[in-house]
């Protein structure tokens, strides 16, 4: 009997369906060595004649054993599928698993997508036409999920895994934000480790946020449909270093176009922060002179 490559492919995406570990794909999971083997050791869910089949147990390679497993031990390993998608364990624990949100570097890009570093020996496949519009090194936001084969991959879309908050208890609380996307009115991210959505308003920034990293936000609303307002946590010590340095050499800081393009920020941003700083006393605004340290000897100088 003569099989096609379509047949042969329908045959193996079957087999694999059917194993008793396909379910474990993308997780961290406490197995039994059932078996060592040349290759490595065999693993299942316990030490039983009937997991010896090789539809019920996974190969844990040479490469991440120590040396001192025993038959009936139990190891804890991440369960995925190598580049010809059979099922494999490993000791490593990647930086994302299954339904989780992840902010991946990119290796490599082909017309069909991109290849994310996912701290594996494979990396994951992130499907998108738009791959000329991603740089390689640098990172991007996705969810873990999987295609039909239950081989784990990227996308982009990570809507389906936020959620509403549904608590005040992160009002005016510090938080880890990833960037997302831009829209008209802000900078869409997500609020972790919670998965809740949140933006942050373009007229609040200082300076201009980039897309897919991570920045220090604070709550500053719980609205009705579980999105959250954020602010930028501020972070005033380049203002303040820069005005200090400046002090020492006996000079003033003053609001131009080459010191906010020296602090990546807009003069508009820069005045933010100068009033931030004066509401705190760290610093003392002299008329026709400009901005010094309010405890240097240029401000006390003033005093007299």
């Amino acid at each position: 009997m003569r099989y096609t490559a379509k047949k042969i492919a329908n045959i193996h995406e079957k087999n694999m369906l059917q194993h008793v570990l396909a379910d474990y794909i993308g997780s961290m999971q406490k197995l039994c060595v059932i078996k060592k083997t040349q290759h490595g050791i065999y693993l299942a869910k316990s030490l039983s004649n009937d997991n010896l089949d090789s539809s019920k147990s996974v190969l844990l390679p040479n490469a991440y054993m120590n040396g001192n497993e025993n038959i009936g031990d139990y190891i804890e390993v991440f369960i995925h599928t190598d580049s010809s998608d059979r099922i494999l364990a490993t000791t490593k624990k990647p930086l994302a698993m299954l339904n989780d949100i992840a902010r991946l570097a990119i290796k490599d890009s082909n017309e069909d997508g991109l290849f994310l570093d996912i701290g594996l020996a494979k990396d994951i496949f992130m499907p998108t036409k738009s791959f000329h519009n991603y740089t390689n090194y640098t990172h991007v936001v996705v969810r873990i999920t999987q295609d039909k084969m239950k081989r784990l991959i990227a996308k982009k879309d990570i809507n389906p895994l936020l959620k509403p908050c549904r608590t005040q208890n992160l009002l005016h609380k510090n938080v880890k934000i990833w960037t997302i996307s831009s829209s008209p009115i802000g900078i869409l991210c997500v609020v972790l480790p919670y998965y809740y959505h949140g933006i942050i308003y373009h007229n609040t920034l200082s300076y201009p946020l980039s897309l897919y990293e991570e920045y220090e936000a604070k709550v500053v609303k719980v609205r009705n449909d579980g999105k959250l307002d954020l602010i930028i946590t501020r972070d005033t010590k380049e203002v303040y270093n820069l005005i200090a340095n400046l002090n020492e050499s006996g000079k003033y800081f003053v609001v131009n176009d080459a010191f906010a393009k020296l602090l990546s920020m807009s003069k508009k941003g820069v005045k933010k922060e100068l009033t931030h700083l004066l509401k705190q006393k760290q610093i003392v605004f002299i008329h026709n002179k400009g901005y010094c340290i309010a405890e240097s000897e240029m401000a006390k100088e003033f005093k007299r």
